[in-house]
């Protein structure tokens, strides 16, 4: 069970970290007084014998310590940020690009990986390295510095951070379902005849979306979401400005 206690000891060490860049300096400390105790109840739980039913107590102490700070973020607002008034000293702008997902079903780990990809605090550390703006090494001076690292052990453990599919995009993409209707077998029964009208998606899974993007505990102002289709006439002008300038 070492080598549970180990990862557990990281996924605290984590946790805290996110929430100590995120939640003001009163919570943050209050959340470092009990990040000891917590870890010494994770342990305990570790210790439980070979065979014994299953013991969840430490996914359900991290899901809690997780929805705990999260409300703290929510009900500080800590991710709204309002446009400066007239005079005040602004700060330099960034653009993180992030293709729209279809609402045309629940968000899957692709996304979570493309969030991940263009969120505010790995735009904070590349301009950290990198200067503002970046200047990134040249894929030269990558190669070289990924040749110069040491190869690994070959009793090296797997990083369970890296994923190889055998798969190729298209068929891992592919679900198990042949029909519209198999696709949406997740929905009661009785609520997929709903979906015959085009309005009823964009009612119904955008809600879905907002919840699993903040239980990621992403930074999004949400006052400031918007339809990307026709329903919203003023970005589909936007759009169909696009298509006929460019």
């Amino acid at each position: 069970m070492r080598g549970c206690t180990g990862l557990t000891n990281h996924l605290i060490e984590a946790l805290f970290h996110q929430a100590k860049s995120q939640i003001t300096a009163p919570t943050t400390l209050r959340f470092l007084s009990g990040v000891q105790s917590i870890r010494g109840a994770l342990m305990a739980s570790a210790a439980a014998p070979e065979g014994a039913k299953e013991n969840r107590a430490r996914r359900d102490l991290l899901l809690n310590i997780q929805h705990s700070v999260q409300k703290q973020w929510a009900d500080e607002k800590i991710f709204e940020a309002d446009a400066p008034k007239e005079g005040e000293a602004t700060r330099p702008k960034f653009f993180g690009n992030f293709p729209y997902p279809y609402m045309n079903g629940l968000l899957h780990l692709g996304h979570a990986f493309s969030l991940s990809k263009a969120c505010a605090d790995k735009l904070d550390r590349e301009l950290a390295t990198y200067g503002c703006p970046p200047v990134f090494p040249s894929e030269e001076d990558m190669e070289d510095a990924a040749a110069a690292e040491p190869a690994p052990a070959a009793d090296a453990k797997v990083d369970p951070t890296k994923f190889v599919s055998k798969k190729s995009k298209a068929a891992a993409k592919k679900g198990t379902g042949a029909t519209q209707w198999q696709i949406l077998k997740h929905i009661p029964e009785d609520q997929i005849p709903d979906f015959r009208q085009s309005a009823h998606w964009l009612n119904y899974f955008p809600p879905l979306a907002q919840r699993d993007i903040t239980a990621m505990g992403c930074g999004v102002d949400w006052r400031r979401s918007f339809i990307t289709t026709d329903v919203n006439p003023y970005y589909d002008s936007f759009v169909a400005w696009q298509f006929w300038t460019l």
